[in-house]
């Protein structure tokens, strides 16, 4: 036989071994979450991050004086729906003003909103919208 016949197919049976055993492990069920505020500290911010479940995401961000952040962390699903744990802080420097938990249990593709009002000394209207998906984001 050629050798070089002979070692192009040994090189092709030891990778297909390989190959398939990789395609075949099972990897985490990644998803998107979007995220869209309507606030006085992030007036029309949208974000859109991939979501590992059973993984904490962090996200900070600074705009200006402005410093936002959240944590997300979403649970297996149980008939189709999704516990989520979300935290969003918002603030000026280093003095956070605003800082909310919610637990919503989530469909894919059906936006949770939440909106209320915060007064101290003023009143600040908050709206946020919370879209769990099993595409990548847009």
């Amino acid at each position: 036989m050629n050798p070089k016949l002979y070692l192009a197919i040994t090189a092709l049976m030891l990778a297909l071994p390989y190959n398939s055993f990789a395609q075949s492990r099972l990897e985490p069920e990644s998803l998107s979450l979007t995220m869209k505020l309507q606030s006085a500290y992030n007036p029309g911010f949208i974000l859109c991050m991939p979501i590992v479940i059973d993984n904490e995401l962090k996200f900070s961000w600074t705009r200006d004086v402005v410093r936002s952040s959240i944590t997300a962390f979403v649970s297996k699903p149980v008939d189709g729906t999704y516990a989520l744990n979300f935290q969003l802080k918002e603030g000026v420097l280093d003095k956070i003003a605003y800082d909310v938990k919610i637990e919503p249990n989530l469909k894919p593709d059906e936006p949770y909103v939440v909106t209320f009002t915060k007064t101290s000394g003023f009143e600040l209207g908050y709206r946020h919208a919370l879209i769990l998906s099993k595409t990548d984001c847009k």
